[in-house]
């Protein structure tokens, strides 16, 4: 029994994971592995009451390289002095 007045589970990206293709969406978890953490996620919502939350990682859809006509793009150059993702940072290296 575990007392506690909150709990953070950080479960990655697996719990309840979906898959989404177009406009279908199916369960899913790394590329080849079955779906996992499915009991976890509904012993969490249907035996304990608790609210699950997701946050979407926005991967960008996969394309296949030789499909592009690369012709028709434009060069994004680099910024020329990059900026820090992190306030804790203040200056970056660039290899």
């Amino acid at each position: 029994e575990i007392h506690s007045r909150s709990v953070v589970l950080t479960t990655g990206t697996f719990l309840s994971g979906a898959l989404f293709m177009g406009q279908n969406t199916s369960p899913g978890g790394r590329m080849g592995d079955p779906p996992s953490c499915a009991g976890l996620s509904n012993t969490l919502k249907e035996v304990l009451g608790l609210k699950i939350g997701r946050l979407r990682t926005g991967t960008p859809p996969r394309i296949i390289k030789n499909t592009i006509d690369f012709s028709l793009t434009d060069i994004r150059l680099p910024d020329s002095s990059p900026t820090p993702f992190s306030f804790i940072n203040t200056n970056t290296h660039c290899k």
